[in-house]
């Protein structure tokens, strides 16, 4: 019998962030966990799209986000995962507080 390989020996592409999709209107000012993330092209070729995995009351979620101040702070921040933080709406912007 031959033996055939797995997809996942030669993926070279991330996995996807597992958890419930949720909309960032609802998380603002709530305490969340934030577990990992990651920064994705986005439908047009000069925006970005952030994939955000989180905790809340127990539970996993995800949230998408084309912030380019969350991403700039998650970035810089990387190395701090997993953190608890809340997002914060500053006028037109959000941010991680």
């Amino acid at each position: 019998m031959t033996d055939y390989p797995n997809f996942a020996d030669f993926n070279t592409q991330p996995i996807g962030l597992e958890g419930k999709k949720q909309y960032m209107k609802d998380i603002i000012g709530k305490k969340i966990l934030i577990t990992a993330f990651r920064i994705l092209k986005g439908k047009y070729k000069t925006q970005h799209c952030l994939q955000m995995q989180f905790e809340l009351e127990g539970e996993r979620f995800v949230v998408f986000s084309g912030s380019s101040v969350i991403s700039t702070q998650l970035e810089e921040h990387k190395n701090m995962l997993p953190f608890y933080t809340a997002i914060k709406r500053i006028d037109r912007y959000l941010t991680l507080s």
